[in-house]
């Protein structure tokens, strides 16, 4: 049976990547690879994510040795992610549907690219105290989603027939590999260790607060911010957010639009920040959980999921007490 499941791409890295399995038309169907074009090649892109301030650069070609951000050459987390711009393979698998959804083997992270045009200057929002927060809004910020597989390992992908597996054991033995353009036949191309990643431009709202913040402070005092959105009116699964770095100790957050092209809710956030802040300092503020920690009446989400352990209302709190 032939099927043919759609989805947007920032999600298809991650339910159709290689290995994953998803349910349809009551059968259990399981990704084995990318689609392939004889005559036209993936796009892959170098990236890196700074061990030393955190900031995140990528681009076609390698990128540089020297961190834009805080100037440092040390160690760094990064690798190689291709665009599966012709879609994913996938075939019925002989398992029958159980009764709990599919396991779904993808560890999924967010960064702020760059703007694609010249952003405008930052401007200071007034109504909080001490003028400590300044803001900038752009309509052509480039978004960033990495999937680099089961624990961070990445996926073997073979730029011949496109087939592809989660690396979840050691090296694969043997030279070669299910042709999944061919099926019952084997294929001899190289094995290549990739991950999986889509980009995108949208509405950004970038908040820059004046002192010096950990990255633990910063990322709970962003999705502080983004739980609260629903007080001004703003769906919480319209918008995202994620941290950039002009240096050591020096994040910013950034919220942006959950859909290519914008939506203009992050706009609306940011006509409005007093608001939102204020919102959010009464949703640290009023939880019963440790301050040390946070929950779902507080900082969690289903979409914050991979920084549950990272968030601390009590580190909002301190600051967002200084500021409203």
């Amino acid at each position: 049976m032939d099927l043919e499941l759609s989805r947007d791409m920032k999600l298809a890295i991650g339910d159709y990547a290689p290995g994953a399995q998803t349910v349809a038309a009551k059968a259990l169907w399981e990704s084995r690879g990318l689609v392939v074009r004889q005559d036209r090649s993936w796009p892959i892109y170098q990236w890196a994510e700074c061990d030393s301030c955190g900031a995140f650069r990528h681009g076609l070609e390698a990128v540089a040795d020297e961190c834009p951000a805080c100037g440092g050459l040390g160690s760094e987390r990064g690798g190689r992610f291709v665009m599966p711009i012709y879609g994913f393979n996938g075939a019925a698998s002989r398992e029958a549907p159980g009764e709990t959804r599919p396991l779904r083997r993808a560890s999924i992270e967010t960064f702020f690219g760059s703007y694609r045009e010249a952003p405008p200057e930052f401007e200071t929002v007034e109504g909080l105290n001490g003028g400590g927060v300044e803001r900038r809004y752009s309509p052509q910020g480039l978004i960033v989603v990495i999937n680099s597989g089961p624990a961070g390992r990445g996926f073997r992908l073979c730029e011949w027939c496109g087939f592809g597996e989660p690396i979840i054991a050691a090296k694969r033995t043997g030279k070669t590999h299910p042709n999944i353009q061919r099926p019952g036949r084997e294929c001899r191309g190289t094995l290549v260790t990739l991950h999986l990643g889509h980009e995108y431009l949208t509405d950004v709202l970038e908040l820059r607060i004046d002192r010096s913040m950990t990255q633990r402070e910063a990322r709970s005092i962003l999705y502080a911010l983004l739980e609260s959105s629903a007080e001004l009116d703003v769906a919480r699964q319209d918008v995202d957010g994620t941290l950039h770095y002009q240096g050591l100790n020096q994040p910013v957050l950034i919220l942006f639009d959950g859909v290519p092209g914008g939506a203009g809710h992050t706009k609306r956030l940011g006509e409005r920040l007093p608001d939102l802040f204020s919102a959010a300092r009464e949703r640290a503020g009023s939880c019963e959980c440790g301050p040390e920690t946070s929950c779902y009446n507080c900082l969690r989400s289903y979409s914050n999921q991979n920084w549950h352990e990272a968030l601390s209302r009590g580190d909002a709190l301190r600051v967002l007490d200084e500021l409203v």
